[in-house]
């Protein structure tokens, strides 16, 4: 006999949502462009991008998709699934077996018309009650995390919806992320990515600007990218548009 389900241990558990990710936009359905124009981009990382973790934003209305995958897979990019699909590939992108990850409003509208509503019972008039005014408690923020510790090689530092605050150094082939803004007090000399949970108005500020990769909201920049007039001074980086912009701080 079967015990119930609520009283044995769980054996899996969601641990809210992934970090990490970034989301691949295709702006264009020729292959042999793609392909070209990604494997420069990965030889211009030094091996940054292998093994790349990415969801698809396919913004074309048709493309092979096998194809771009096939042109992913060569260049280690490790694709998890599709968001924003065009709706005209989202059939096409479903048959290669990739799950097509629905936004977050539109999963939920989704999951409400496949759930029958309850059967409602005639209610009296709910009585009218004064709305309360606002307020004046401050809104809960969640701490920064504070690292005064070096970040050495091969170490990864995570600020789960907070701010991250670094007041040493950060070693080249570490990594620093936070869901908000990442500020560093010494050099950064490995990976900093600000806005981890998709929030664009996320900035990076350093002392001592010596990155191998930067990134907000899934836009980033390899340290080729970046430029010497840049590289050794206090900067601060933030997104213009689609733009990663970095400047200098005065």
């Amino acid at each position: 006999m079967s015990s119930s389900p609520m009283s044995t241990p769980a054996p899996l558990e969601f641990k809210g949502r992934m970090m990490g990710i970034s989301v691949l936009r295709i702006l264009h359905n020729d292959l042999d462009e793609l392909s070209d124009y990604l494997k420069h981009q990965v030889n211009k990382g030094n091996g940054l991008l292998r093994e790349l973790p990415v969801v698809l934003d396919i913004d074309v209305q048709i493309i092979d998709v096998d194809g771009l995958l096939d042109v992913l897979r060569k260049q280690h990019i490790t694709v998890l699934g599709a968001y924003r699909t065009a709706a005209s590939m989202e059939a096409a992108v479903r048959r290669t077996g990739l799950p097509v990850i629905l936004e977050q409003k539109r999963g939920q509208a989704e999951l409400a018309e496949a759930t029958p509503a309850p059967p409602q019972a005639a209610e009296p008039p709910a009585p009218q009650t004064p709305v309360p005014p606002a307020s004046d408690a401050p809104v809960q923020m969640v701490e920064s995390r504070m690292i005064t510790a070096p970040v050495r090689s091969g170490q990864r530092i995570y600020a789960r919806n907070s701010d991250l605050i670094i007041t040493a150094q950060v070693s080249a082939g570490a990594e620093v992320i936070a869901d908000g803004c990442i500020h560093i007090y010494g050099s950064l000399r490995g990976r900093a990515i600000a806005g981890a949970q998709g929030d664009e108005s996320a900035r990076i500020f350093c002392r001592d600007l010596q990155a191998e990769l930067l990134a907000i909201a899934g836009r980033y920049k390899v340290a080729d990218d970046i430029g010497d007039a840049a590289r050794g001074r206090p900067v601060q980086i933030y997104l213009d548009g689609e733009k990663l912009c970095v400047d200098p701080l005065n």
